[in-house]
Formats: C-alpha cells, structure tokens, sequence
C-alpha cells in the first residue's frame, strides 16, 4: 500500500511540477523552494501532502501542521541542520514524516539536538528515514498512540530512539540503530511494545530506565560492544517489565522472571543463557552458570530468600557503573562458592540488607563491593546496604586482602574491611572449591593453588595441586571433610608417593562433630596429593591376609626344621 502511494505522488509530482522548485504541494499543486516554506504557505492544510525530490535541504524544519511529509527516497532526499538544534520539530498532532536522511544537527548534550524531536503529541509516524550525525536520533517526549518504524539511526552521540515523559501505546518496531551510546531508551513510560529492532555495536543497546510501568519487548536482537540490557528505576513497577525470551543478546537468550516462587535456574532448564534477571521472586535457586563477558552480569530486583550458587560472573567492564551482580531491595538471599572477577563492579548493593555471601571468590574487580550503588548512571551516594561475608568460620577470597595468615590454617588473621558497615571476619587465603564425595557429601578445598583432577575412592582423596604461577613457591590446602566420608581421626597427606614431605600439618583444626577441618602446606615442585586414614578401611583386609600368610609361611618353616 505504501508503495503504491509512492509510485502515485511520483507520477503526479512529475506531471505538474515546476523543475526549479523542489518541494510540492500534492494536494494544492503548488510547488515551493524548501521545505519549510509549504509548510508555512497558507494554502496547505492539514492533511495535506507535501512531496520532497531528492536534493539536500540545509534547513531546520518546524512540522506544525499536521501533514504528510514524503521524500523522494531515503538516501538521496537529505535535511541538513547545519550542527545546531533540532532539525526536524514535531510541534502537532497527526504527522507522518517518510522517506528522508535527516542528519547534522546539534552536538550539545541536550534534547533539543536531535534529527527529529516532538513534545506531547499523538499520532506521529517517523517511517523510514536514516537519522545520523547529532546528539540524538529521534525523541517522542510524552507522545501517545505514535510510531517509530522501518527506520535507520547511526552515529548518535548520545541516544538513538527514545521515548520519555510519561509516553504511552507507542511502538518502536523493526528499526536498525548502530554505534550509538544509547541504541533504545525508554524512561518513565510504560504501556509501549519496542519489537524486531535490530541494535548493533552500541554502548548499550536497550535501556528501560525509571518506567512508570510495564513496556513489552519482543523479538530484539541485541549485539553491542558493552551492555545490552539495563532495567533500573527506584520503585518495583520500573522492574516489572514484560521482556519474553524471543529476545536475544549476542545470539543468547534473554531470560526476565517476574513473580515466580521456589524455581530452580541452571543451565540446562535455561539454555543458551545471555541475561538473568529475576525480579520479586522468592525461593530461586540459580546455579551452575557462566556470566563470563555477558556485560550486563546478573540482576536481582526485590526478591527475597534466594540462592546463588556455582555462578561465574567475570569479564563485565565497561563504561557505566554496573555491577556483574546488582542487588535492588534484595534482602535475605545468599551466594556461595561463586567466581566474581575482572568486572568494573563485582556487585552493586541499593537498599539491599542482609544478604550471605561466603566461600566466593572476588578477584581483579575494580571495585568488588559498592554497598550503597544508586544507579548504574551515577556515582555510588546514599546509606550503605549491610550484608554478611562470612559463614562464622570461613568467608571468601579477595584478590586485594593484604593480611597474612601467621597461624597457619588457611584463614586471614585480621578481617577483610569493605567499609564501615560491611567487613569479611575471615578472610580466605585461597579460593573455595567443592567436590563430590560420597553418599551424598562434599569435600571442600581452600588452596592458593590450582586444584584440578579431584577423586574420592575408598576413603582415599585424590588430588593433582598446581602452582598458580611459575614462581609460586610454596602451597596449602584447607579440606573439610564429613566424618560421613571418612575416617577423619588419623589422617595422613602424602605429597608426590612422599610421606612427610609437608611443611605444615594439622589434622584438627576444627570439628564440629560431622565435619574436620584439616590443613597441609608442602613446597613446589609437587604435583598428587593423597589424603588417606593411617589405616584406612579397605586396607585392613589385605593387611590381615598378608599376616596371615606371613605366619602361615614361619609355621611351615619351623615345622620342616
């Protein structure tokens, strides 16, 4: 239908055009030098058509009469700003612009620098234009029932498409924004369907910031250099966003839980995990997954008593403060035995209390902690979010804890300080791992080492420890195991087939009556550990049949004398 249209104005602005002027009044016949001045004639009326022939236009276009503004073709029918303001206002309801490049306007970070700007009006189509070369591509600012489609935004200093001011039953749909800071944004609008845009190598592709309810998102892809998806605001309704798995990050799903209850999320019931958010949700299990250099990490937005175990987040940088983990109003949720490194943030805390995080590891961040974030845009200010950061006899490992451990036992002497309010009691001097044992039992391993090749067989554990570094020197393992698992009264290292060739050993560190905490250091080069009874079970056996035979053999011997 939109074609036909085209070919019709075509055909009719050839018939009575005047060659010398450029820009025609379909319904009038009247044909003008700019586009502004058949906007401004008095002869054109709303509802009118003006049709644009391919040519350049420096000029600064003010739409206040609600018309159809039609250019010849997109690439080769250009407005040019000329660098300064808006070069096409909306400023009435009931405009349709098509068909343009609209480029060169202003580059002060205002709103009022964009390609095509408008303020509270309705039914506005912006089809098929190219906005480049500004601040900001095309911005409806408290707009209702209007439209961006088909359109192309490039180049944007700032945002690409935004909606803000309370807009509402807007559609943002199969658009193409590339290279901007902002590819999508809507801010304090709810009610409006952005679908089928394609957003590439932008700051952040989509942005949902402070909606006064929900927005629905469906079939994006999103592949930008940094982050991809940030949904923040202040208040629970900024969150609850309707954002199904038909979107994708980086050829990953999208997955947006709301009000779900006593659900286990892992990789293999989510697959193909790009993004995680869960927003008031209670009795989440999430575990078992990598956030490596998926930017956006993982959000938790007022939801209570969940639990994030065996979780890697590491790789997130980039320009904005955001967390590899943020916390929202997230009260009472732990996270343990998790991987949060090498982030611009490792997790972000806003009004968040007492939350448990123990046995992690927090290496190369940034920063590690921000206890009292205030949004992923602005500087950490406010009161601080107080968590715990130990479990009362281990905490986690922080990769720029300067204490020692004098003792020995694999614990930091003085506490880990995060600030005033939040503090690790016990630092760990290694990372945590855990492994399998048997029945039903872990066998946990802190080590400043890498532990690779772990087996449990026959009351025996079987490790191979590697030195981290080429100039590690010396290395130790804290093992807690159940009295369940093995013999725990007589233990015994031995290191490389070497009894006693540790520099440190203590059997009882700690037991609280089903579980020993042991500790070992030894020298490099080393490479199997094996932890074993002194006499273990599955050894008595063979040695009573060996003195057995030894005896029968003495008997035989006496007697033939």
């Amino acid at each position: 239908m939109f074609l036909l249209s085209t070919v019709f104005l075509i055909g009719f602005k050839m018939s009575k055009a005047s060659p010398d002027l450029p820009v025609h009044n379909i319904d009038t016949g009247f044909d003008y030098a700019t586009i502004q001045a058949a906007i401004d004639a008095p002869e054109t009326l709303n509802g009118h058509t003006i049709f644009v022939d391919a040519g350049t236009y420096y000029e600064r276009v003010t739409i206040m009469k609600s018309i159809f503004l039609l250019g010849e073709n997109r690439d080769t029918t250009v407005v040019d700003g000329n660098g300064t303001g808006t070069v096409v206002q909306i400023s009435t309801d009931n405009i349709t612009v098509t068909n343009f490049t609209i480029r060169n306007g202003g580059h002060e970070w205002s709103w009022l620098d964009s390609c095509i700007y408008g303020n509270y009006h309705s039914n506005i189509k912006i089809e098929n234009n190219r906005v480049t070369n500004a601040t900001n591509g095309i911005i409806f600012y408290d707009f209702f029932n209007s439209t961006m489609r088909h359109n192309l935004a490039e180049g944007l200093e700032l945002m690409g498409l935004h909606l803000d001011g309370y807009s509402t039953n807007c559609t943002i749909e199969d658009n193409t924004v590339i290279n901007c800071l902002e590819g999508i944004e809507i801010e304090r609008s709810a009610g409006n369907l952005v679908e089928g845009n394609r957003l590439i190598c932008n700051n952040v592709s989509i942005v949902l910031n402070s909606c006064s309810g929900s927005n629905v998102l469906k079939n994006n892809k999103m592949t930008s250099d940094w982050y991809n998806l940030i949904v923040w605001g202040f208040s629970l309704e900024a969150f609850m966003q309707n954002i199904d798995t038909s979107n994708t990050l980086n050829n990953k799903t999208v997955y947006y839980i709301t009000n779900s209850n006593n659900l286990i999320v892992d990789s293999s019931g989510y697959p193909n995990l790009g993004y995680l958010a869960v927003v008031n949700c209670a009795n989440l299990t999430i575990k078992d997954i990598d956030f490596s250099y998926n930017r956006d990490g993982l959000l938790v937005a007022q939801s209570t008593n969940c639990s994030l175990a065996n979780i890697t987040i590491s790789g997130n940088h980039g320009p904005l403060l955001q967390g590899g983990l943020t916390f929202f109003r997230s009260s009472h949720n732990s996270m343990v035995n998790s991987r949060i490194g090498n982030n611009r943030v490792g997790v972000c805390l806003y009004q968040s209390h007492n939350n448990h995080f123990y046995h992690n590891a927090f290496f190369d961040d940034d920063k590690p902690v921000i206890s009292n974030f205030r949004s992923p845009f602005l500087s950490p200010s406010g009161s601080d979010s107080i968590a715990t950061w130990d479990n009362g006899l281990e905490g986690n490992y922080w990769s720029n804890y300067t204490g020692v451990d004098s003792d020995p036992d694999g614990i930091g002497d003085t506490p880990h300080i995060l600030n005033e309010n939040n503090q690790d009691n016990y630092p760990l001097m290694g990372m945590f791992h855990s492994f399998n044992g048997s029945l039903g039992y872990s066998i946990d391993v802190i080590s400043n080492s890498t532990i690779e090749g772990f087996e449990y067989f026959n009351e025996t554990i079987r490790m191979y420890v590697l030195n981290i570094t080429s100039d590690q020197r010396s290395s130790f393992c804290r093992l807690c195991i159940s009295h369940a698992v093995m013999n725990v009264e007589n233990l015994l290292p031995i290191v490389d087939d070497s009894f006693g060739e540790w520099t440190e050993f203590n059997n009882n560190i700690y037991d609280n009556g089903t579980h020993r905490w042991v500790y070992f250091a030894f020298e490099y080069p080393a490479h199997k550990i094996e932890i074993l009874p002194e006499f273990p079970s599955f050894l008595i056996l063979p040695l009573f049949m060996i003195a057995t035979l030894l005896t029968v053999i003495v008997y035989k011997r006496k007697h033939f004398t």
